[in-house]
């Protein structure tokens, strides 16, 4: 069985990453700061996404609007979007709080495509507490900025 809280086995406090990353929302801090932020989002095994369940379809994850940009909420862990899921109300008809689990790498494949679509533009980290968030067109990019770093 899979632990709900992956953060913690990677041992990784991903509210004071943010913090040193973005010492205030929308700006970026320093660059080894940003860098450490990343690569142990991810070395996640998954991203936890909370659903609405009423959507017709299937469930599908939750999007909204933030700060007048489209976004869909991904957290680092099983607690927080059950947090963000009963802020919001979704619940499934017997009250159950669902989420997805969506592993790594292929998450950055369904962002991507959501991105293309229109579907949403901006990916929402860990919202209601220390959050940040990034463009999904940049994904590519800060990907392949950690491999290049990597191989220096």
């Amino acid at each position: 069985m899979r632990d709900s809280n992956p953060s913690a086995i990677f041992n990784v406090d991903f509210d004071a990453s943010a913090r040193a990353a973005h010492p205030q929302l929308g700006a970026l801090g320093p660059r080894e700061a940003l860098n450490r932020l990343w690569q142990s989002l991810l070395s996640l095994p998954q991203w936890e996404f909370p659903v609405h369940p009423q959507l017709q379809g299937g469930p599908r994850a939750f999007t909204t609007v933030v700060e007048g940009r489209h976004c869909v909420f991904a957290f680092t862990d099983a607690e927080r979007a059950h947090q963000i899921a009963q802020a919001h109300a979704l619940l499934a008809d017997a009250g159950t709080r669902l989420r997805i689990s969506m592993p790594l790498p292929g998450v950055l494949d369904w962002l991507r495509g959501a991105g293309q679509t229109g579907e949403f533009a901006f990916v929402q980290f860990n919202f209601g507490g220390d959050r940040w968030f990034v463009p999904v067109q940049q994904f590519d990019v800060i990907v392949e900025h950690l491999r290049l770093r990597a191989e220096a």
